[in-house]
């Protein structure tokens, strides 16, 4: 009887963690027979012990106990199941039933910041930003300590900065350093907010803050192509080159030296155009733009 508890407890603090881990339904059916069934008079593994048997209303209110924690946990696995549906949905082409089950699970489990977040997700694939917006603020108030809810209330405050929304740059920006108290080592948050800051036309501070996440991680090649472009809008066109060559030595990324290779072409540096795409083709023979790019400058 006991291990059957045990094991119904063990099995729903995992469904209740991790979203979509009921996976293996049978268990907690399996342990309510065993604790139905349970006889102690003859269990084998305590034949040496006394002969212990619990008085009938005993195993009455043990049962209505077992009973009534399953009961409990029907609204979070309903909620556990909803947010799976959503997670599978986030799609354009099914973006309508992700909302649905997005919004049932938060009705139904309100406290789970994940939950939160996927609305976000979902809402954000049929254009209701504002709707976004408000979803993602109620991930980051369950779990404060996340930087990607952040930076999603970053990216939302972004979009209405971008409309003119008075006060939703610097909202958009307080939200990315919300995500670096919560972790100040992680670049992926200074490649959000450099990201951030060079949409919103503050290129000197976007090329800092890109500095800053390929100090922290010189092996994301996403990072040299931000802090490429935000040297290439300060007029630097050469600093700009050099970013993707040191992006490239760090990372051997084609779709890297595919950009390079292209900027390259812009300044008329084909020579050294060739040699780049060349490189790409030794590497990876079937990459299509690699190869119709050398075919346009005579390669």
């Amino acid at each position: 009887l006991l291990a059957a508890a045990g094991a119904l407890a063990a099995f729903y603090g995992s469904g209740l963690v991790l979203p979509g881990a009921q996976s293996i339904q049978w268990i907690p059916w399996a342990c309510t027979g065993v604790a139905l069934a349970s006889d102690l008079r003859d269990a084998p593994v305590i034949a040496r012990l006394p002969s212990v048997r619990l008085p009938f209303l005993a195993r009455i209110v043990v049962i209505v106990g077992l009973a009534f924690f399953a009961f409990l946990q029907v609204t979070p696995l309903s909620a556990n199941r909803l947010a799976k549906t959503a997670q599978t949905a986030l799609t354009p082409a099914s973006a309508e039933r992700a909302v649905t089950a997005a919004r049932g699970s938060t009705a139904a489990d309100p406290g789970r910041a994940t939950y939160w977040n996927d609305l976000g997700r979902a809402l954000e694939l049929v254009n209701d930003q504002a709707g976004a917006r408000r979803a993602y603020l109620e991930a980051t108030a369950r779990s404060p300590y996340t930087p990607a809810f952040w930076w999603n209330v970053g990216r939302m405050h972004l979009f209405f900065a971008r409309q003119g929304v008075e006060g939703a740059k610097g909202a958009s920006y307080d939200a990315y350093q919300r995500a670096l108290s919560a972790s100040p080592r992680n670049p992926d948050t200074y490649d959000q907010l450099a990201r951030a800051q060079l949409a919103l036309g503050d290129v000197a501070d976007s090329l800092a803050s890109e500095q800053k996440a390929i100090s922290l991680y010189p092996g994301d090649p996403r990072y040299y192509t931000v802090a490429a472009d935000a040297t290439r809008l300060q007029g630097d066109t050469p600093g700009s080159l050099e970013w993707l060559r040191r992006g490239v030595a760090a990372t051997e990324s084609n779709e890297l030296r595919l950009t390079l290779a292209r900027r390259l072409i812009e300044g008329r540096g084909e020579t050294e155009a060739r040699a780049v795409l060349r490189e790409i083709l030794r590497t990876e023979p079937g990459n299509a733009p690699a190869a119709e790019l050398l075919k346009q400058i005579g390669g």
